[in-house]
């Protein structure tokens, strides 16, 4: 019992404070010694345990110590429960332990080392690399880790079967023989490089696979420093993005094409050529068919392509020998003797949009890109172009704008025979979002110009009546006003004829006829400056300077009938450039005016103000008179209106003439018993 006791407080003495608690046990695992480890691993103390407890008590599961051979160490790991009740892994090494004369003590000294957070951590481990694998397949990448010799020491399944591995073992592989390059040890990969600068670097290869079929990755690799040089390459097959990066480009560059025209003719024969061309799309033949929306018919309109196939091989000999580029292609089309017949061919063909018995218009209806087989639907569809056009298998793509079908592109294959391959489909599927675009641009400039034409044809009717109207009401106008004049010039000089002897008779009648010929000839002028253009002659002026000259010369007019007039002129008012006597003609026409407007008002004020901004210099006219109603103002420009007794109606009417030859404009703004203010808005410089 001595030598027991000894041994085991030697024993607790070296793991007193160890990892490793260290418990003996006798044979029906009854606890006779509980180092103080064994605290710290399971949350009992000593006197809890020893001689109180069995070891099997603190895990279900743990395997009689009766049932151990005597002379063998056993190991293994066995769940223990913790004295806060939560599960603990532990490592358990028993040992048989033989004293001599301790049979009454115990049998077995069980060591117990606690893992649980070493498992935990290889099962979060193990469920991060099954993680890992599950992305890895679900994105369909590629993964390896190479040696700092580029030799492979582990790949994913998707690697072997990318590149042709199925059956070998590629573990210590080169990366050249993995990737099956054509030149070993290259140093252009995504590897080579970054072994080169040690830093993560990208490439793209192209390989074939088994099959044969074209296929390209983009790689990437990262070196890692765990200890020693390794680098991680990600492959990640791209060949569907590659390739839809490559019908963009290629369905851009045919969009861009079909700007080159907006005539409905041209643009639709862009379309049908971008269609056949090898260059592009690569069909035999191409239709297209636009809705009428008139009728609500899908009529054919034009077709590009061969009408036999010893045709289509003579005209692909001929492009095999003079091959040119797309662009040149496109610059120099235009519709060939067979392309013209085809053409006849299909305008003969209609069909209403109603016929839900059509496969052509049930394919348009749909917006959706189809391939149509018109051999196997032909007794179901009696209005189909088939017979007409000879079809077979084809694709029909529909032609939308704003969401509705406009028409379709169908085109075949009929002459080579080869199925419409599905990177065809797509093309033109992409293609035809352009094809809509441009022909519904091409139509609507069409309409627009035809619309512009009739419109130009209506404006020059109305023009034309307008300028009837014109002369008519200036021939009434100048023989009203001439008539009066010749009447008192007639009758006067028949005056001076009978009193020819009497001087101061002669007098007076000379003075009259002299008068009213001058009235004549201002009435005659003002409708010469009313029909002659206006030749604006620029020059660079002040206007406040010009508006001073003005109020100078009506000094003494405005002194006789009593008129307030006030100048207020805008300090630092920009330089105009404009035809400076017609100005000054428009704008002693609106004092006139103004003056006439004073006459009978009580409180006669004139002001005239001026203004600029950036573009424009503005000058107002403003009086206190009588105003206007707004008959008055809505004819006030109006050529032969007039408000004056004895006036010709033409001043306002040459002055918006000459304001809107200089670009800028005249307004009215009038309260009738309150005054009128007429606005000029000029340009600083007149183009």
């Amino acid at each position: 019992q001595e030598e027991f006791q000894y041994f085991c407080d030697h024993l607790s003495g070296l793991l007193h404070d160890g990892p490793v608690g260290v418990v003996v046990v006798k044979r029906d695992g009854a606890v006779q010694f509980w180092s103080n480890s064994c605290k710290g691993i399971l949350g009992y103390s000593s006197a809890e345990v020893t001689g109180k407890m069995k070891l099997p008590e603190l895990s279900g599961e743990a395997q009689p110590f009766s049932s151990f051979a005597e002379a063998e160490i056993h190991t293994g790991e066995e769940v223990y429960v913790h004295k806060d009740g939560s599960p603990r892994i532990l490592h358990q090494i028993v040992l048989p332990v033989s004293i001599r004369n301790a049979d009454d003590y115990g049998r077995y000294t069980v060591c117990l080392l606690d893992v649980t957070e070493r498992r935990e951590a290889e099962e979060a481990l193990r469920r991060e690399k099954n993680m890992l694998n599950l992305v890895l397949d679900a994105m369909g990448a590629g993964l390896a880790l190479f040696d700092a010799d580029e030799k492979l020491q582990w790949s994913n399944k998707i690697i072997s079967d990318w590149f042709g591995h199925e059956d070998r073992q590629l573990h210590g592989m080169a990366c050249g023989e993995v990737y099956r390059c054509p030149e070993k040890h290259c140093g252009r990969c995504a590897i080579g490089r970054s072994r080169a600068t040690g830093n993560v670097e990208t490439s793209e290869i192209v390989r074939l696979d088994p099959a044969g079929e074209r296929h390209c990755f983009r790689q990437l690799a990262t070196p890692l420093k765990l200890g020693r040089h390794q680098y991680i390459v990600l492959s990640l097959d791209i060949t569907k993005e590659r390739r839809r990066r490559e019908h963009l480009r290629r369905v851009n560059e045919l969009g861009k094409a079909l700007t080159r025209s907006l005539d409905p003719q041209r643009v639709q024969h862009l379309v049908l050529t971008c269609v056949t061309a090898g260059h592009a799309l690569g069909f035999n033949r191409a239709f297209l068919f636009l809705i009428d929306d008139r009728t609500g018919c899908l009529e054919g309109s034009m077709a590009v392509g061969p009408m036999s196939l010893q045709e289509a091989r003579r005209i692909w000999t001929d492009v095999s020998q003079h091959a040119v580029s797309l662009d040149e292609l496109l610059e120099k089309s235009s519709l060939a003797e067979s392309d013209e017949k085809l053409t006849r061919l299909i305008r003969s063909y209609r069909v209403s949009m109603k016929n839900d018995a059509s496969l052509l218009v049930r394919a348009t209806q749909s917006l959706q890109t189809a391939r149509l087989n018109f051999v196997e639907n032909h007794g179901a569809d009696k209005s189909g172009p088939k017979d007409l056009l000879d079809l077979q298998e084809c694709v029909v793509s529909p032609l939308v704008e704003r969401g509705r079908p406009i028409g379709a592109i169908l085109a075949d294959n009929r002459f080579s025979g080869e199925p419409v391959s599905d990177e065809q489909l797509h093309l033109l599927e992409e293609f035809s979002s352009q094809a809509s675009l441009a022909i519904g641009n091409a139509l609507a400039y069409q309409q627009l110009s035809d619309q512009m034409e009739e419109l130009k044809k209506a404006q020059n009717r109305l023009v034309e009546a307008e300028r009837m109207a014109s002369v008519g009401r200036m021939a009434a106008h100048l023989a009203h006003e001439i008539r009066n004049p010749l009447t008192t010039v007639g009758g006067f000089a028949k005056s001076i004829g009978r009193n020819c002897n009497k001087p101061e008779i002669v007098k007076r009648n000379s003075t009259i006829i002299y008068n009213e010929s001058m009235r004549l000839e201002k009435v005659l002028e003002e409708a010469l400056d009313f029909t002659r253009p206006v030749n604006i002659e620029k020059e660079q002026f002040q206007l406040n300077h010009l508006l001073k000259e003005i109020a100078g010369e009506y000094e003494n007019t405005f002194n006789e009938k009593s008129i307030k007039f006030k100048l207020e002129l805008e300090e630092n008012l920009p330089p105009l450039t404009a035809d400076r006597p017609k100005i000054k003609q428009v704008i002693i026409n609106l004092i006139r005016n103004a003056i006439d407007a004073l006459e009978d008002s009580p409180k006669k004020l004139l002001l005239i103000d001026t203004s600029h901004t950036n573009t424009d210099v503005r000058v107002s006219v403003a009086d206190s008179g009588q105003g206007m109603d707004e008959e008055t103002q809505k004819n006030i420009f109006a050529p032969f209106f007039t408000t004056h007794k004895g006036g010709t109606g033409l001043g306002l009417s040459i002055c918006r003439k000459i304001i809107t030859e200089h670009g800028g404009r005249i307004s009215v703004d009038s309260t009738f018993g309150k005054g009128s203010s007429f606005k000029i808005l000029l340009p600083k410089e007149v183009q």
